[in-house]
């Protein structure tokens, strides 16, 4: 009985391991343009512009609009969010905003879900 539950929680911890080292991999496929977001910001007149962002991976996807006006970012309105467990993450739109950058940190707990709203946002103003 000792050698099974041994090896089962040998089993779950591999698999722990496996998964924490995935995860970091699968929030890298989602890259940002952070030097481009900028330069195109620069330029970009004001209105308002639609960007979205599909992870196919985690079925996560963000539907978003962004409002700029005198080269900055006024307002980031979410359209739809479709986030597992990430709703936190939606709460990354007010340091953009502040920052008028996607240069931010990352809600914790909610990794995926907020680079999907940071590539949205970028994907805006593509």
């Amino acid at each position: 009985m000792k050698k099974v539950l041994s090896i089962i929680i040998l089993i779950v911890f591999l698999f722990l391991l496996y998964a924490c080292a995935n995860s970091e991999n699968i929030a890298q496929k989602i890259p940002l343009d952070k030097e481009m977001f900028n330069s195109v910001l620069m330029k970009k007149e004001s209105g308002e512009y639609y960007g979205e962002y599909i992870h196919n991976e985690k079925f996560l996807s963000v539907k978003l609009n962004v409002i700029i006006s005198e080269n900055s970012i006024k307002e980031i309105i979410i359209l739809e969010h479709k986030n597992g467990l990430g709703k936190n993450a939606e709460s990354i739109i007010y340091d953009v905003i502040q920052k008028n950058s996607l240069d931010v940190d990352i809600v914790s707990g909610a990794t995926y879900s907020s680079r999907c709203i940071l590539k949205a946002i970028e994907n805006a103003l593509k």
